[in-house]
């Protein structure tokens, strides 16, 4: 089920992050109260995007995502993707993708095995892994017509 309310704040606070406007210890802390408050549904979309943006930035330095810490243009499409994908009506419709475990594994393995994930998914599910995370390309065409930021909605 998609939790609006809760998907709104943590889109605001995501382009906040990414924009440089606060620090990776100001994002946290505000991700760690918005994943921890309780609506009454589970909305996974949060979960995965979070588990996501943890690889984008140092959690050791507190910086904020800009200067050398800033996400090359081919990463500002990909989080810009992620942030409407948040902003939408869509349900999350992908099995986890990103497990400890499997970090460890791409670690170990120089990111082999983040390809043979990819590969694997690709593979097994019918959903566009390139377009995460929507699931059809269809629903990302239909999403980019509709651009909630600079259609006056709010």
């Amino acid at each position: 089920m998609v939790d609006r309310k809760r998907r709104d704040r943590y889109a605001e606070l995501l382009r906040h992050f990414l924009a440089g406007r606060i620090t990776n210890d100001d994002y946290e802390r505000r991700a760690d109260q918005i994943m921890a408050s309780d609506s009454g549904t589970e909305d996974r979309a949060i979960a995965e995007v979070y588990q996501r943006v943890w690889f984008l930035y140092c959690d050791i330095r507190t910086h904020r995502m800009s200067g050398k810490w800033a996400l090359p243009p081919e990463g500002r499409r990909e989080a810009a993707r992620w942030i409407m994908f948040l902003y939408g009506p869509l349900e999350y419709e992908w099995p986890p993708l990103i497990t400890l475990s499997g970090c460890l594994a791409n670690l170990v393995t120089l990111t082999l095995w983040g390809r043979i994930q990819r590969a694997l998914h690709k593979r097994e599910f019918q959903g566009d892994i390139d377009l995460w995370p929507f699931y059809r390309r269809a629903d990302y065409e239909e999403a980019l017509k509709h651009p909630r930021l600079l259609a006056g909605d709010t």
